[in-house]
């Protein structure tokens, strides 16, 4: 089949589309051929021009002065290398701003920001311009380029931590780290009795604290025990220095929900319980509010209108400032990328070049596609480990195949059927390759998504598309084990060979039996009778690998003290990650206890160490040749 100048157009998830990967004229590929397509160590982030003699790439991993550098089909030596081009955040404005698509005129020289992380004054920005609204799969999103003249504050959407009244100068909120003197905020929604209006801040002073009642209280009590508020809107305030560890002795506390709140003073702080003044005047239950404002914000003027406690208000930002000014339009949503300061040639661009046009150092080994030489290389972008699309397109622009992976990006390029039924189904998912290894992992695994045999295609994702068994080993592995403990145990069997490590330090070993994933260390010390144990400290995001699951077994603990026991659950915190266990500690256990799944148990011990975050797989991808999966259905 000739398949000169079909184009693959790869769109990675929250990102438009910005180039194609168009095949070469006169390309023919033989009957049960593959064409391969090979990621570059680096590509442009934006164009470039002819008399340029600095370049502004997604990587720089493995780059240095004095290495050969090919820019398309152009060769130089690079003289300086600076930094990366950055995440992009998007043109945004918080609610109700946000309800409907916002333009920024051309001639403007400040865009407003979700976020301004990695943006700089004196580097290089890209202005995302061309997107229509709705977006559809046909729009190409182009970039101009400009200089930052300053960086200012991201938009933002706060909550009133308490009831504000009309004629009010402050108000407590539950976020201050965005919002500057002089901004005008937009505050409440119009309503019977109430109304929309814009106030401008005249100082600012701390966040609310939001806390909860964790028991019923009655009337002449004095002394409460607390615990962070289960609120979504809470967790920046937590991040910020909030939840118990911020209450001290003369903090106010105002205590109950809207309509029957009273007004205490704390005592005395141990813990999780505080004591207060006066005496409580009434009957309380458990998770009541127990809320501490804060210095919250003075106004410039009194409140026109009573604003209720929990709704949110919107913070317009300062956002970023530009030169030289724009000259298109551009709506909410477009893409603005920080460049940084690139990679400086030895001698200018002979010619313009586009976006994601290949920039590669053939010695680099540690980033891009490495494997089999490529029938082509691509500069970008690069696949996303979350989701995305791709399209294949034929020389006439009529599609030839298209693919959502990991979750339904673009719905009108959805081949195959992607439905399921049933509690807790999530659909029919091509999955994404090279993935999170398993839940809450981060690092990515060298596996490979395909349809097998293959072409196998039944419209079916649920039925066609497979990836090898792979995950990692958190604490690595050391010679003389037959039990390794990995992030997850998905896909694995007994009788299955696994390779475990890669190039010279791999071994080729055969399961005997597969028990439970998950391994790491206690944070905290956890006395004799608790079933609470921290297995994490409080940065435990979306990033934050553990692999454990309601349900499964796991052994707490290294010889006379070791036992084992029950995952009841694995919860996060204002503190870090907590695991609740179906049986008390028969002993006190140190911080650094080791928490550990009964792991993989091997036919034969392990001849060689292996490092930490070690690959553990049942096949090898084999790009340009047909896929292999040794669990296949």
């Amino acid at each position: 089949m000739d398949i000169s100048n079909w184009a693959l157009t790869q769109h990675p998830i929250w990102m438009p589309v910005t180039s194609d990967i168009r095949i070469p004229s006169g390309t023919k590929l033989a009957a049960g051929a593959f064409y391969l397509l090979g990621l570059a160590n680096s590509g442009l982030v934006v164009p470039t021009r002819a008399g340029e003699g600095t370049i502004h790439v997604r990587n720089l991993d493995g780059l240095k002065a004095g290495d050969t550098i090919r820019i398309g089909d152009e060769t130089r030596r690079i003289a300086r290398v600076g930094t990366a081009a950055r995440d992009a955040t998007t043109l945004w404005q918080p609610m109700p701003d946000s309800r409907s698509v916002m333009t920024v005129a051309k001639g403007s020289t400040n865009v407003p920001v979700a976020g301004v992380e990695g943006f700089a004054v004196g580097e290089k920005i890209a202005l995302g311009h061309g997107t229509t609204y709705p977006a559809t799969y046909m729009d190409v999103e182009r970039f101009e380029v400009a200089t930052v003249t300053h960086v200012g504050k991201p938009g933002s959407y706060p909550y009133l931590a308490v009831d504000a009244p009309a004629g009010a100068t402050n108000i407590a909120v539950t976020n201050v780290k965005d919002i500057s003197v002089g901004d005008e905020i937009r505050l409440d929604v119009d309503s019977i009795g109430r109304g929309i209006e814009t106030v401008k801040v005249k100082s600012v002073g701390t966040h609310a604290n939001l806390l909860m009642l964790s028991d019923d209280v009655k009337a002449g009590a004095t002394t409460l025990k607390v615990r962070p508020a289960a609120l979504v809107f809470n967790m920046e305030a937590v991040r910020n220095g909030g939840g118990i560890a911020a209450l001290a002795v003369g903090q106010t506390l105002k205590i109950g929900n809207p309509g029957r709140v009273q007004t205490v003073k704390i005592t005395t702080v141990r813990g999780d319980r505080v004591t207060v003044s006066p005496a409580i005047a009434r009957d309380y239950r458990a998770s009541e509010h127990a809320i501490d404002p804060g210095t919250g914000l003075e106004l410039e003027a009194p409140l026109k209108f009573t604003h209720a406690g929990n709704l949110p208000f919107s913070n317009r930002g300062t956002g970023i400032s530009y030169s030289p000014a724009s000259t298109f339009d551009r709506h909410t949503n477009e893409p603005i990328v920080p460049l940084g300061t690139g990679i400086a040639l030895d001698r200018p661009l002979s010619k313009a070049h586009g976006i994601n046009e290949v920039v590669r150092v053939d010695s680099v080994t540690t980033a891009g596609y490495q494997g089999p030489a490529p029938h082509q290389w691509f500069g970008g972008p690069s696949l996303s480990t979350a989701a995305g699309n791709m399209a294949l397109r034929d020389a006439g622009g009529g599609t030839v195949d298209s693919l959502n992976y990991g979750l339904i990006v673009q719905p009108a390029m959805a081949e195959g059927f992607q439905a399921t039924s049933g509690t807790s189904a999530s659909g029919c998912r091509a999955p994404a390759a090279g993935g999170p290894g398993g839940r809450g992992a981060t690092l990515t695994t060298n596996s490979s998504a395909g349809r097998l045999p293959d072409g196998r295609d039944t419209d079916s994702n649920c039925n066609d598309f497979l990836t090898q068994a792979a995950t990692v080993l958190p604490n690595g592995a050391n010679a003389g084990s037959n039990v390794i403990n990995v992030e997850t145990v998905k896909d694995f069997a007994p009788g299955q060979s696994i390779m475990i490590g890669a190039d010279a330090g791999a071994e080729t070993v055969t399961i005997a039996s597969v028990g439970t994933a998950g391994i790491i260390k206690s944070s905290a010390a956890v006395a004799a009778g608790e079933t609470v144990i921290p297995i994490g400290g409080p940065k435990v995001g979306s990033g934050f690998r553990h692999g454990f699951v309601a349900g499964q077994a796991v052994t707490i603990g290294e010889g006379a003290s070791r036992q084992a026991t029950t995952v009841l659950a694995v919860q996060g915190g204002p503190n870090g990650l907590r695991m609740t266990i179906g049986d008390p500690f028969r002993s006190a256990q140190p911080a650094g206890t080791l928490v550990a799944g009964t792991g993989i148990t091997l036919s034969r011990a392990l001849t060689k160490d292996h490092a930490v975050n070690s690959q553990v797989s049942s096949d090898q991808p084999t790009p340009g040749a047909p896929n292999r999966y040794s669990q296949r259905r």
